[in-house]
């Protein structure tokens, strides 16, 4: 940028070693059958001889906890609940936490991950529709849970011997091996034969960045195992083949293809083919691994314009809300028609259909849940973005995070330093240490991508978000320049009295006060896209000058971003408790 203007479980493939898993006292229900609930967060208390751990739930759902060793860790697993996808971390380092982790574990089932130090005695509490978990000293936990369903896991893992508590979710498909993994071309498809001894069930579901299909097999372990194991297959669709033991009893076959790839399933006696064929449209892919879940359509226009945004489409939903379809002239997409399926942990498949009678299409998110959808053309690089959103519901508290710039937009250079991964920087950190105060947050983005300043704002409109935060980094020709500055938009007034300004303000203060920069204001800019088209109180942060050789020596070192990640982390929390 110029004189003060801005330019403007992760989940992977890893394994888990063999386990005993405890479950709670009381019987499971069928919890695939009822409508699922949403873990809305995770967050941790540090008291005096023992950690407390609050799992935000929207909706009483069913658990179990299990006892992981080597590493140490406690498991809490949630039935019939969604979760985000990607994983989310929250980094503690106390005596008796060092990590939380949570992320969609597998079709309706939410996962919490406590790394511990050592395996302490640990408690676990319904509160309302919450979970509290409690680790520690089991002395000082007891008076805690005085109230409400209560399980308890001792210190240890329990020997075999005593299975009365064990889990019994999935005993019947126990005892199922993977004897081997074959492939054949056939035609202009690639079939990948899984052969599995008493062969009962599987679930298929397909990632992105990279491109994957997942397939976990219920009740297998491998038959040989040492480690993950690759098979080398490079052929027009498919890389590679890996295969491992990812639960105790759960096998894991993954299908890195080399492009975004149609699939399906053909299950038999003893083995399963999974069946890859080209893409349904060259056009379309599909984007799941952060918390922007959007499909993305190459050469399409939905829409006109951006501060006045033309939608070229209807749209409706159906009565459970859970289908969203949009229908639009043929000539704005140019599609094939036919089913994507998806199957991860917000959507079961995407349906494209053509009707000759009046030449339009059709587009279909068959959701596993109610969402909201923004649909956006990107004209500087002609495509249109569908973004599926999980909206704040009633008095819940939503932070969008907005590092500033992204992909070929690299907002301010020096030689081979750049905004935009500096500020994605920082984002990370404030993200992890708002989670770790049981804040929600989105990211608008978590890599190094494009998104439109429209975008960013109309997105955090349709999530309801309470507070916008974008990270930025300045610069100025005049090289003796440096400081701190945050902008806001004049002249709104956001969720009652709380504004854009107050917001600004408290940011401000919190960045002098932890960077001990000089102080550049806080600055009225009427003009800029991400805050004037918010709906709630925005505010950039200028952390630092990427131009002035004293902010510059500050900005490479990771201690001081993380100290502007605390600083924005106060700031933020400081306002949330303002905002209407």
């Amino acid at each position: 940028m110029k004189k003060f203007i801005s330019t403007v479980v992760l989940v992977v493939f890893f394994i888990m070693p063999v386990i005993n898993s405890f479950a709670q006292k009381t019987p499971q229900t069928g919890a695939g059958e009822a409508k699922a609930g949403n873990l809305t967060g995770v967050s941790y208390t540090l008291k005096n001889g023992y950690a407390e751990v609050l799992i935000k739930l929207d909706k009483v759902s069913d658990y179990r906890m299990l006892r992981l060793p080597a590493p140490d860790r406690i498991v809490i697993d949630i039935y019939n609940t969604i979760a985000p996808y990607s994983q989310q971390t929250i980094n503690v380092n106390s005596r008796f936490i060092q990590k939380i982790r949570y992320a969609q574990f597998e079709n309706g089932m939410a996962r919490v991950v406590l790394d511990v130090p050592e395996q302490y005695e640990c408690k676990i509490n319904k509160r309302g529709n919450n979970l509290l978990v409690y680790i520690g000293n089991i002395n000082s936990i007891k008076d805690q849970v005085s109230e409400g369903e209560q399980d308890t896991i001792p210190s240890g893992p329990s020997s075999d011997g005593d299975r009365s508590e064990l889990s019994d979710r999935g005993n019947e498909d126990r005892g199922g091996k993977l004897l081997d993994i074959k492939h054949a071309k056939k035609g202009g498809t690639d079939e990948v034969t899984v052969f599995v001894e008493n062969y009962r069930k599987c679930n298929v579901m397909r990632l992105s960045n990279p491109d994957r299909i997942v397939v976990d097999f219920y009740g297998t372990t491998l038959d040989k195992y040492n480690g993950e194991q690759r098979i080398n297959i490079d052929t027009k669709l498919i890389k590679s083949i890996r295969y491992a033991q990812f639960e105790k009893d759960i096998a894991r076959v993954v299908i890195d293809t080399k492009v975004f790839s149609q699939y399906s399933i053909d299950e038999k006696q003893g083995k399963v083919i999974v069946i890859v064929g080209e893409p349904l449209d060259k056009n379309i892919t599909y984007h799941n691994t952060s918390d922007r879940v959007y499909l993305r359509i190459a050469g399409a226009k939905l829409t006109n314009g951006d501060k006045d945004l033309q939608k070229l489409y209807t749209e409706k939903y159906d009565s459970s809300g859970e289908k969203y379809t949009i229908t639009f002239p043929d000539n704005l997409a140019n599609l094939n028609s036919g089913v994507i399926n998806i199957n991860d942990g917000m959507i079961k498949s995407v349906e494209i259909s053509k009707n000759a009678s009046d030449a339009t299409t059709s587009i279909t998110f068959n959701a596993k849940d109610k969402f909201n959808y923004l649909v956006f053309t990107r004209a500087d690089t002609n495509e249109a973005i569908i973004t599926i959103l999980r909206p704040a519901k009633g008095a819940e508290k939503l932070v969008v995070i907005d590092a500033g710039h992204g992909g070929f937009k690299t907002g301010a250079i020096y030689e081979n330093l750049h905004e935009k991964d500096l500020t994605l920087d920082i984002a990370l950190r404030l993200r992890d240490l708002l989670k770790g105060k049981g804040i929600r947050t989105y990211m608008i983005r978590e890599d190094d991508s494009h998104v439109d300043n429209y975008e960013r704002a109309y997105i955090a409109n349709k999530l309801n978000a309470s507070l916008f935060l974008s990270v930025h980094i300045n610069a100025m020709d005049d090289k003796s320049i440096g400081g701190t500055m945050t902008l806001y938009c004049p002249n709104r007034v956001s969720n009652g009295k709380f504004t854009g300004k107050d917001f600004a303000a408290i940011i401000q203060s919190e960045l002098l006060k932890t960077l001990n920069t000089t102080d550049r204001k806080v600055v009225e800019r009427p003009n800029l896209v991400v805050l004037k088209y918010t709906a709630m109180p925005a505010a950039i942060a200028e952390v630092a000058f990427i131009t002035n050789s004293s902010d510059r020596e500050k900005l490479v070192k990771g201690e001081f971003r993380q100290k502007a990640a605390e600083a924005l982390c106060k700031a933020t929390i400081e306002s949330l408790k303002k905002v209407g």
